[in-house]
């Protein structure tokens, strides 16, 4: 859940939740009543955080939670969407760190794909589709194929239909 979803001064936070939550059940299947949930696809672990208030802190119960599916997906390729870039010391950082093969993916600054690692985390800067800083990168995400050895991220523009000229290998320990 994102400030966009939030939109405090339209909904209001308790209105915000349930309306994320609505959105979770109906287009996700998911009826766990949080703004977080995972899947395994193909032996891959998908896991989508969500904040449980507005622009406030995981709860315990969220990270004892992450910690569990990180653990359960046992080194193999996992794959954290959040819409917010994470501070330096967060405990989500903390739990990341503890497991090979976690790919972070997040949004919000509407700038130019980009990965870096850190302590053994890959960490994915994805564009939005729309920008509202340039329209340079308009239309800009990355498609992840995940192969045994390796994640292949590769940069594409899919609004113009067009591969970027941008893409990241990561060798899978």
């Amino acid at each position: 859940m994102g400030n966009h979803d939030f939109d405090l001064a339209f909904w209001g936070e308790a209105a915000a939740v349930r309306r994320h939550n609505f959105f979770l059940r109906s287009y996700n299947r998911t009826n766990n009543g949080k703004p977080y949930y995972s899947r395994v696809i193909n032996g891959c672990t998908f896991i989508i955080l969500g904040e449980e208030v507005p622009n406030g802190a995981f709860s315990a119960a969220q990270l004892a939670w992450l910690d569990g599916v990180l653990s359960a997906a046992g080194g193999k390729p996992a794959f954290v969407f959040w819409h917010y870039s994470l501070g330096w010391g967060s405990p989500i950082q903390e739990v990341l760190e503890r497991y090979p093969n976690v790919f972070f993916f997040n949004g919000h600054w509407h700038t130019p794909l980009s990965l870096y690692e850190e302590n053994g985390v890959n960490y994915v800067n994805l564009p939005g589709l729309h920008s509202h800083v340039s329209d340079e990168y308009h239309g800009e995400g990355c498609q992840v194929e995940v192969y045994k050895d390796r994640v292949l991220l590769r940069g594409r523009n899919y609004i113009r239909g067009e591969w970027l000229d941008k893409s990241y290998t990561v060798e899978l320990n």
